[in-house]
């Protein structure tokens, strides 16, 4: 084994890393069971984007942490992730006090998402000022200024939308919310307000270029009947972000092409022993209360990963996207436990339900759009006896 006698050490049975609502419920929940749990979280105020969104719940899951028996460390940017062997591995970050290595038997990985840029979602022209990330435009709201006066937004998603709304509340115009899908993804909550607002939505459509040296001018949006020219100062990049997976990916973590997250069981292990991953960086959520239970189950399934030495099962049950399933975790199950499956839907649905017809079982009918995850629960009696699990939403 290599050691690292330059770098102070520490010993813990579980290290969570990521201090929104999946990496704190995951941390309570591991205390709770009696582990020694560290939680790293790069940003210097536990739950700081959640604050943005639900100060309540942020409050709730930072006390919650506080008064556990959980240690936890803030502005502590973790460098790197080392797998020695199914037991033993080693985190080394940085943080105020310097450069520390940490030992745990079991990892919980809840870094959430990282957003993708304008040249990642295809948009070329002049890179002058007066281009956001959703992020970045939140961050500046929150020092009380705005990004813009009138604003194109590229994507749909409930955070895009929720940040729409806020600009236009705060008095900017939203000039557009423009969607490459043929239909909007986010809540029907924030389109009905921005419709209210006086925002026009472009669906089947795409920003594909900015003009403006010094700043933002105009923005061209290509639609299904032609294109258009938006006079506009500011453009947010509001596209889905992705699960910022780069540190699972180069310890050798399988990815799932669907969420781009990791492929991970009933348990949110992944296909490294004793790595767990919950929350965004499985696949994009937008409700906290889906990233919290994800993390609960993930400290439920290190705990049982430290007390017995591993998971492992006889035989691993596939898990598959069916009709109307853009995706769907987790991607394997072995039958010897009940299994939580999390999916999001293609396209929005009205009275659909939920069906899996290898066990005949469906649920529902519901409304269901592309942004939200939909949970629903396979008992260990239901799955006795099939070779592969699908999921559709008919």
């Amino acid at each position: 084994m290599m050691m690292f006698p330059q770098i102070p050490m520490l010993n813990y049975d579980v290290v969570v890393i990521g201090g929104g609502p999946a990496g704190m419920a995951a941390a309570r929940k591991a205390g709770e069971l009696g582990l020694e749990v560290l939680l790293l979280n790069e940003n210097p105020v536990l739950g700081e984007n959640l604050r943005r969104c639900n100060e309540k719940l942020a409050s709730e899951l930072v006390e919650g942490i506080k008064g556990s028996s959980v240690d936890f460390l803030t502005s502590a940017r973790v460098i790197e992730i080392r797998n020695y062997s199914d037991m033993e591995k080693a985190v080394v970050f940085t943080s105020p006090e310097g450069t520390k290595l940490v030992w745990a038997k079991a990892i919980i990985y809840a870094a959430g998402t990282r957003e993708r840029h304008a040249f990642e979602a295809g948009i070329i022209g002049d890179r002058g000022a007066g281009v956001y990330t959703v992020g970045e435009a939140r961050e500046l709201i929150s020092y009380g200024a705005l990004p813009g006066r009138k604003v194109v937004v590229s994507g749909s998603n409930d955070s895009a939308l929720a940040l729409a709304v806020k600009l236009a509340e705060k008095g900017a115009e939203v000039a557009a919310v423009v969607e490459e899908a043929e239909y909007a993804l986010g809540s029907k909550d924030y389109l009905s307000r921005l419709s209210e607002l006086g925002a026009r939505i472009y669906t089947g459509s795409k920003v594909s270029e900015v003009r403006g040296l010094r700043r933002v001018e105009r923005v061209r949006v290509v639609k299904p009947d032609g294109e258009v020219w938006l006079d506009a100062d500011t453009l947010i990049v509001g596209v889905e972000p992705v699960p910022a997976v780069k540190k699972l990916v180069k310890l050798g973590a399988e990815i799932d092409p669907a969420t781009r997250g990791p492929v991970v069981n009933e348990l949110l292990e992944t296909t490294i022993p004793g790595i767990f991953v919950a929350g965004s960086a499985l696949m994009t959520i937008y409700d906290p209360r889906i990233a919290m239970d994800q993390g609960e189950l993930a400290a439920c399934g290190a705990n049982e990963f430290v007390e017995n030495g591993g998971i492992r099962s006889a035989l691993w049950i596939p898990v598959e996207a069916g009709e109307n399933v853009l995706a769907v975790i987790p991607q394997r199950i072995s039958g010897e436990r009940d299994a939580r499956i999390y999916l999001r839907v293609s396209k929005p649905v009205k009275e659909a339900g939920l069906r899996i017809p290898e066990i005949g079982k469906k649920t529902g009918p519901a409304t269901i759009v592309p942004s939200e995850v939909v949970k629903t629960t396979l008992r260990k009696e239901e799955i006795g006896g099939v070779i592969r699990i699908t999921v559709e939403v008919v």
